[in-house]
């Protein structure tokens, strides 16, 4: 008898865990830089307002696009995970949480930088984006869902036969 770690629902067809959503939203909130960029090409008359509005100074969202790359690795190697594990290179998912530390580090560095910039004047962006990077940390640092996930993908490599 098979016992799970995580209850049913956070499994796929195939039996094996799913990505967490908290994961999916901090992946999200890291790669905030390319989802605005992306935003304001829809609307391509009022793009420079929209990027103007998210980001007045333009190195700081230059600054996102880099510090932002970790968690587009991470986004794209889940969506392939099925490619990753038949091509051998599931070894890659054992960067996953280091990879996301150093990205929240990043990130959380660059905000800090940018509040050095302005003398340490109260911003409610900068305010609400310095919580939602600590709380991240802190999810990252205690998540037991993500490291069973690791894991578990890291199982399915070995154990799972090839198509």
């Amino acid at each position: 008898m098979v016992r799970l770690k995580l209850p049913l629902k956070h499994y796929d067809e195939g039996g094996r865990v799913i990505p967490p959503v908290a994961m999916w939203l901090c992946l999200a909130f890291l790669a905030r830089a390319y989802i605005v960029f992306l935003g304001s090409l829809t609307i391509p008359r009022h793009s420079e307002l929209m990027l103007k509005l998210f980001y007045p100074a333009k190195q700081d969202m230059y600054i996102g696009f880099i510090t932002g790359i970790g968690a587009l690795l991470i986004a794209v190697s889940c969506s392939f995970r099925d490619k990753i594990r038949e091509a051998g290179f599931s070894a890659i998912y054992v960067a996953f949480k280091p990879l996301l530390l150093m990205t929240l580090l990043a990130d959380l560095v660059s905000q800090l930088i940018t509040a050095s910039n302005q003398y340490w004047a109260f911003s409610w962006s900068i305010a609400i984006t310095l919580c939602l990077n600590l709380y991240a940390l802190y999810w990252l640092i205690s998540s037991r869902y993500l490291v069973i996930m690791i894991q578990d993908w890291l199982a399915d490599s070995e154990n799972r036969p090839e198509k």
